[in-house]
């Protein structure tokens, strides 16, 4: 009957568009690789496991042996014995690095500072900016867009834009400067509490916790130590608890 005819015809057209069993195998293969791929080459996934990279830093700094390093004495002796006695009040430091993965990027290639860096995923157009540096959101890149777009904003504007692809090489950069900050956190206070890869609170050590102008000054030369020996500027919040110094 026509009924038949159209079922079977309906049948026959599903039968010679469906795709070939070993296709079907093939594509999913090809999904779960570029979904792996982009899962390892995103900020989320640096951001998912710097508690076990941080894990590791702090036990290499525990286990370190021999003499502090000359950078390090030479904060202490800056710091001195303190801000002199205490004015009886608690604070709260918190300490964070300013676009820490575009800054990382700077730090491993000086080249880059000063102009408008877009840190992503990959290089094709569907690869999704990560971050972006002031001089780059100025112009109008935003974390999240996709590489086509951010690339139609550089040929919109007629500035160049630089872009740093996320990788194993620069996770173990960024590291290595994280080590660096929290030896002279560690330096400063043995008192921390990390938020993230990038920021942590830190109370004072007693040395340190004297009047709310002398700890200013020890935080600026914190800062500026830093600062010298990582590559990447940082700034620093205080208040007498952790909500005001984070906003500070």
């Amino acid at each position: 009957s026509g009924g038949m005819r159209t079922q079977l015809h309906y049948s026959l057209k599903v039968a010679k568009w469906a795709t070939p069993p070993q296709q079907q195998v093939r594509g999913s293969l090809e999904m779960e690789s570029r979904a792996e791929k982009y899962a390892k080459s995103s900020r989320l996934s640096y951001l998912g496991t710097w508690k076990t990279r941080l894990k590791k830093v702090l036990l290499e700094l525990r286990d370190e042996e021999g003499p502090e390093s000359e950078a390090v004495v030479l904060m202490k002796a800056e710091l001195g014995n303190g801000g002199g006695k205490s004015d009886g009040s608690e604070w709260v430091l918190h300490v964070d690095v300013d676009c820490f993965f575009v800054n990382a990027a700077r730090a491993k290639d000086e080249r880059l500072k000063g102009k408008a860096v877009v840190v992503v995923t990959g290089l094709d157009d569907w690869s999704e900016v990560c971050t972006a540096s002031y001089e780059a959101r100025a112009l109008g890149v935003t974390k999240g867009m996709f590489l086509a777009a951010a690339r139609k904003v550089e040929s919109d504007s007629k500035q160049p834009l630089h872009y740093v692809r996320i990788s194993e090489e620069l996770f173990t950069f960024m590291t290595s400067i994280t080590k660096t900050i929290y030896r002279f956190i560690l330096a400063f206070s043995p008192h921390v509490h990390p938020l993230s890869c990038d920021d942590v609170y830190v109370k004072p050590a007693p040395q340190h916790a004297g009047t709310l102008s002398s700890l200013q000054a020890a935080a600026r030369i914190l800062a500026k130590h830093i600062k010298i020996n990582s590559k990447v500027p940082i700034s620093i919040g205080i208040g007498r608890n952790p909500i005001i110094a984070r906003y500070a």
